[in-house]
């Protein structure tokens, strides 16, 4: 599953929140960034490319807001992940 998370670099990410969020691109652009996104988001840089862009008080409103949904889907799968089930009997 790893060696599905693509490795891109600043850039590339930054263009395809640009892409997903911005609103101005085609359907078939805003597919593809969203697929790259979803799939980026797994890795671990997502953590920290994540954090500082919403640090970044020059970063555009929606490289912030993809961030923010990054982290968001992030908690939400460690949640799921780490917090045990109990059955009451």
């Amino acid at each position: 599953m790893a060696s599905d998370i693509p490795t891109m670099d600043r850039a590339q990410i930054l263009e395809a929140l640009s892409i997903a969020y911005s609103g101005s691109q085609g359907g078939a652009n805003i597919n593809e960034a969203t697929h790259f996104i979803e799939r980026w988001q797994d890795s671990e840089e997502a953590w920290s490319f994540s954090d500082q862009m919403l640090h970044d008080p020059d970063a555009p409103l929606g490289h912030q807001f993809g961030c923010a949904k990054i982290l968001r889907t992030k908690v939400r799968v460690a949640q799921r992940v780490k917090i045990p089930v109990f059955t009451i009997s």
